[in-house]
């Protein structure tokens, strides 16, 4: 049995301590003029959560609560404050005492505090800006062409934020590449500080303990006593990882996804190498039902468990990164996901319009983008973005791939970008843009059913990605579709929005007890003939 939820109240379940403190609760809050520290605020919210008022960029979100620390706390050498979600520019202060500062959106960044800190009563103070990418009217990043009047607003600390006590020489994050074929498992590490004192705890199928003592950052085990993951099999491990006194809980699943070609060069999703076939949704992660802000956690297991079992193991989070808690139900369950990267630009103030279209370099967006003083400073603001983006969230094992553009949004030297990242994080499988204009310079290629994807042509088709914005197709756009499945072997294919208002029927999903949709969706798969692929053979 996994201790997936080892601690149910710790946010992050793939990298747990003992000792930590959880910061999450009633806050005291309002919406201010100045950037100034204030004695009282006059409103309560509970944390995370959004406020529901609109946060404009000349305002200011001011959020305070006190908390206590033992003795015991205070053992430890270091005190890091985690923050899981800001939304999005935010100064931090310990007991008045500015101590971090961020400007990477919906992104979690740490800092060692505890000269901050105090035995006994302290005080955590956040000073908040929403900078927003498409609109003077802030609404986070949620000001989505066409669904402006039923977006809420969303502000504020978005996800849990926490402190955690440990050693000087600790572990930062960990990394595993399964090879399949030798059924060998490679662990890297990132320790901080110097130790030759490490070991790897893994509990296999009977919760007997597989040790491997070693002494670089890295090391092969072998697991051929391990049963493989696979999203009809999801199979998770325990794991601890001890360098010196410092000790870490976590857990993964054995499985590599890559891309092969049959013998006619068209492109199939393998995990451990079989090929495979995806069905899934596009979640956009706010609204009414948000993978960002949950209310319930055991309502999104609920919610994820009927599409689990009606066959549908893949979800697209458009746009927004959802809580480290949902991506480990995810895991547990066995429906993979693809991942944005999350892009704030570079200088506030500073907008930059692209109105025409570059193949080989630069991508039009028709609509104004904060992108920074120039092309080379926005190329190295992506680059960071990117990189916190990507380590933050590469070892969940349900990552599929990351979108490095959403529709282009921000794409800069697209080309230039995916081949770094490509170069610095080999296995892993990359969507250069996601619906237009994708280049095809990433280990994926989308495309959806639009005009626009007419205009764009690509020498080499990749892993073919197709999105169904409404449920019902017209019948000359039902042949296109029927077509790409059969000829082009179809490997993924995500239906319509899931977790969002139901604006107009069948665009949106909700999976509630007098709307359940999955029977509707079930009789108008069968129209596609998806069987059909499940006959392709690789050479």
């Amino acid at each position: 049995m996994s201790y997936l939820f080892h601690n149910l109240n710790h946010p992050n379940p793939r990298l747990q301590r003992k000792k930590f403190l959880l910061l999450d609760g009633v806050f005291q809050y309002e919406i201010k003029d100045d950037n100034k520290i204030y004695e009282n605020l006059n409103k309560n919210i509970v944390v995370p959560n959004s406020i529901e008022e609109e946060l404009l960029p000349s305002k200011y979100l001011h959020l305070k609560r006190t908390f206590k620390l033992d003795e015991d706390f205070f053992s430890e050498e270091e005190i890091t404050l985690h923050l899981l979600k800001i939304d999005q520019i935010a100064k931090v202060y310990l007991n008045h005492t500015l101590v971090m500062e961020t400007s990477l959106p919906f992104l979690e960044v740490e800092a060692n505090v505890k000269k901050y800190l105090n035995v006994g009563e302290n005080e955590i103070y956040f000073i908040i800006q929403d900078d927003n990418l498409t609109s003077i009217y802030s609404k986070g990043k949620q000001n989505y062409d066409g669904l402006k009047k039923n977006i809420p607003s969303l502000s504020g600390i978005l996800d849990s934020l926490y402190l955690e006590a440990h050693p000087s020489i600790h572990l930062k994050d960990y990394a595993l590449d399964y090879d399949y074929l030798q059924r060998r498992l490679k662990v890297s590490i990132t320790p901080v500080g110097l130790s030759e004192n490490k070991v790897i705890e893994i509990y296999d199928n009977n919760n007997l303990k597989i040790v491997q003592e070693f002494k670089k950052d890295e090391t092969i085990i072998d697991v051929s006593s391990l049963e493989e993951y696979s999203y009809k099999h999801p199979k998770i491990y325990d794991i601890i990882i001890k360098i010196k006194d410092d000790e870490v809980r976590s857990y993964f699943g054995l499985k590599k996804l890559e891309i092969n070609y049959d013998e006619e060069n068209n492109p199939l999703l393998l995990e451990n190498g079989k090929i495979i076939y995806l069905r899934g949704f596009i979640d956009f992660g706010y609204f009414n039902k948000s993978s960002i802000v949950y209310r319930d956690l055991d309502e999104f297991y609920r919610c994820y468990k009927i599409l689990q079992e009606n066959d549908f193991h893949l979800i697209y989070f458009e746009d927004v990164l959802p809580s480290y808690k949902i991506l480990s139900i995810l895991d547990k369950l066995g429906i993979y996901y693809i991942l944005p990267i999350i892009s704030g630009g570079n200088e506030r103030k500073l907008w930059v319009k692209f109105s025409e279209f570059f193949y080989d370099e630069t991508y039009l967006v028709d609509r104004p983008l904060r992108l920074g003083r120039n092309k080379k400073e926005s190329y190295t603001q992506l680059r960071l973005e990117m990189i916190n983006n990507i380590e933050t969230h590469l070892n969940f094992t349900g990552l599929l791939a990351y979108v490095l553009f959403n529709e282009g949004t921000g794409q800069i030297y697209s080309k230039k970008i995916t081949k770094f990242i490509k170069d610095t994080y080999p296995h892993l499988l990359i969507i250069s843009s996601f619906h237009r204009y994708d280049l095809g310079v990433g280990d994926i290629e989308a495309k959806a059913p639009r005009k626009s994807l007419n205009k764009i042509h690509n020498d080499k088709l990749r892993l073919l990605f197709l999105s169904l914005h409404k449920m019902k197709l017209s019948s000359k756009l039902m042949k296109k579709v029927n077509k790409l499945i059969k000829n082009e072997k179809l490997s993924i294919l995500l239906y319509s929005y899931l977790w969002t208002f139901k604006k107009n029927e069948g665009v949106f999903l909700n999976f509630g007890e007098e709307n359940n949709l999955i029977e509707e969706i079930k009789q108008f798969d069968q129209m596609w003939e998806w069987e059909d692929l499940n006959s392709c053979k690789i050479s």
